[in-house]
């Protein structure tokens, strides 16, 4: 068993969450030394989201600087898979690649019933879901954890009049995008998730 280095931790405690970030999942494997969300070498979530809002990148700041931004914004962030099974040690290597391709070979242990809670639970006030990752190539049983997300969005809206918007966003590990196409992807995304309905 491979579990996610915030196991038990995964769930946003804050209340009136306007904006959810859903990515993947995080090893608690030698090889990874990131402590929070996104905090690996190759990732920019960490200046592409405060730059999607309009502030400064935080790349550099700590996980405690990024837990006060989210805090002044309303952004809750979490994890489709709290843990994975594993049986050999070659594939136990295979994880050091940080690859949702290569996640698809386990037996992955996921929270999106907890997901889903936090949505109905912020539904009031809950502008977007974003999944950080745009395409459902080679990934059909994360993509397929997604997808419950997004339907439960489209019952929670048509049963109570909302507008949550659930929206792919391009990978902050960038994936052969620019960082300047990306943050321009997500700041879209994020003005149109906030536009009020129209009458």
């Amino acid at each position: 068993m491979v579990n996610h280095i915030l196991k038990g931790k995964l769930i946003p405690e804050q209340k009136e969450l306007e904006f959810l970030f859903v990515g993947t999942f995080n090893p608690k494997i030698d090889d990874n030394q990131a402590e929070y969300f996104y905090e690996r070498e190759t990732n920019y979530f960490w200046c592409i989201l405060p730059h999607a809002f309009d502030e400064h990148c935080l790349i550099d700041k700590d996980p405690d600087e990024w837990i006060k931004f989210c805090g002044s914004k309303n952004i809750g962030i979490t994890d489709l898979i709290e843990s994975l099974e594993i049986a050999e040690q070659q594939d136990f290597d295979a994880l050091k690649s940080y690859s949702d391709i290569e996640l698809e070979k386990f037996k992955l242990n996921f929270i999106t019933d907890k997901i889903l809670e936090v949505i109905s639970t912020n539904r009031k006030t809950l502008k977007g879901v974003f999944f950080t990752r745009s395409s459902n190539q080679q990934i059909n049983k994360i993509w397929g954890e997604w997808k419950k997300i997004v339907l439960h969005c489209d019952k929670l809206n048509k049963e109570n009049e909302l507008k949550i918007q659930c929206t792919p966003l391009l990978s902050p590990s960038l994936q052969g995008n620019t960082i300047r196409q990306t943050i321009e992807k997500w700041k879209t995304a994020i003005r149109e998730s906030s536009m009020p309905s129209a009458s």
